[in-house]
This record gives structure tokens, sequence and C-alpha cells, in this order.
């Protein structure tokens, strides 16, 4: 009767620990699962967001580039002219002193002598006397006082035209350098947004990762709980059976 007795109430606690094990193993998978589920929308989420971040930095890469490539060929050119790169007819033509020779070449020096020139010759033809020590002596006093005059204004017109040649350029390289630091400042925001967006997925993903771990190691530890309260169960049962037994062989109850 005892045995039959201890028998039924290990039975009844093999049952009792296997639906705790069921059940713990259950909760523990659905518990790994979820983190599962929400580490797969971090992991979409920031993948999202990279290449949202990505096509915003493209296209400001793209609308800034037109600005870029004129400032490299600006300042290619600027520093050819200043002679500071190798190549071109033209190589340090802005570097070049004024001289005589462009005294004598400028358009508006050149107009002034003709239509001064023709002035007097004309004044002379009237007078009769086109070729007379006294035009001749009127036209030297004019080229003379024409050169002190126009020379200044020759060299202005010089350095003018070599600032309108100059200032373009240097206007497109500044807008190309412009252009260069806005492109680098976007692909800082982009590198530390990615970084941002990265941290967060990993800072996620690790808390997932626990989650799932300590929902494993959950299951594990209830099984083993299980075990032993459904083995304590009956060793306490069949325990206090046999000290039933006893006690009724003492007083003589069989």
């Amino acid at each position: 009767m005892a045995v039959a007795t201890g028998t039924a109430l290990l039975g009844s606690a093999i049952v009792g620990a296997g639906a705790s094990i069921i059940g713990g193993n259950k909760a523990a998978k659905a518990q790994q699962q979820a983190a599962a589920d929400a580490n797969a929308v971090a992991e979409r989420t920031s993948g999202q967001q990279l290449a949202l971040q990505e096509k915003m930095f493209d296209k400001n890469v793209e609308l800034l580039q037109p600005s870029i490539d004129a400032g490299n060929t600006s300042r290619n050119r600027l520093m050819q002219l200043l002679g500071l790169s190798p190549g071109g007819a033209d190589n340090g033509s802005l570097m070049r002193d004024f001289s005589m020779a462009d005294y004598q070449a400028d358009p508006g020096h050149q107009f002034r002598i003709y239509q001064g020139q023709q002035a007097l010759e004309r004044s002379a033809a009237a007078r009769g006397g086109l070729l007379s020590g006294a035009a001749l002596k009127d036209t030297a006093r004019f080229s003379q006082g024409l050169a002190s005059q126009e020379y200044q204004s020759a060299f202005d017109r010089f350095n003018t035209n070599r600032s309108n040649k100059m200032n373009p350029l240097l206007s497109l390289a500044g807008s190309g350098q412009v252009a260069s630091t806005t492109a680098g400042g976007a692909g800082q925001q982009y590198a530390n947004s990615a970084g941002n967006i990265l941290g967060t997925y990993s800072a996620t993903a690790g808390q997932n990762i626990t989650g799932a771990g300590n929902a494993r190691a959950s299951g594990y530890v209830n099984t083993a709980n299980a075990i032993n309260n459904g083995l304590g169960t009956a060793i306490n049962g069949m325990q206090q059976n046999q000290l039933l037994e006893l006690l009724k062989k003492k007083e003589g109850v069989v």
C-alpha cells in the first residue's frame, strides 16, 4: 500500500513538473521570439534611416558639384595666368608689368593720337601750311602732351583689364571653395547621423539579444525549479506516507 501511494505521489509530482516545464519553455520561447521580432524591426528601421541619409547626402553633392567643378576649373585657369602652373601660351600673363609697348598699343591712346593728328592736319591745311615748321611743332607738342596725359590712363586701363580677367576667376574659385566646404559639412553631417543611427541600432540589438538570453536562461531555471519542486514534493509525500505507515504499525493498526 505504501509503495502504491509513493508511486502515485511520484507520478503526480512528475506530471506537475512536466506541466511547469512545458509552460515555462513556451513562455521563454515567446519572449525569445518577441526579442527577435523587435530586433528585426530595429534593423529594418535603421536601414531605412541610413538609406534616407545617404540619399540626402548624394542629392546635396549633386547640387553642389557644378559649383565645385567651376571653382576647380577657374582655380586652375587662374593659377595658369598667374604663372603658378605650367602650360598655355598666356602663362603668367597676369603677372606681367605694364610696359611702353602696352602703352603704345593701348587702343585709347592710339585713337586719341589719330584724332588729334587729324585735327592738327586739317587746321594746318586750312591755313595752307600742312608741312610747315609750325605745323610740325604743333604735332610734336600735341604728342608730348598726349603722352603725359594718356600714360596714366593707359596704365589704369591695363590694370582694369587685368582685374576684369582675374575677378571672375576669383569669384568662381571662391564659390567653388564654398561649395566644397558645404559638401564637406554635408558629409560630416551624414557621418554623424549614420553613426547615431548605427549606435541606436546597436544598443537596441544588444538589449534584444540580452532579453532573448535572459528568456532562455529563465526557461532553464524554470525547468530546473520545476524538476526540483516536483522531486521535493514527491519525496516529502513519500516520507510522510512512510511515517504514517510506521505510526499505524506502532498503534497496531494494519
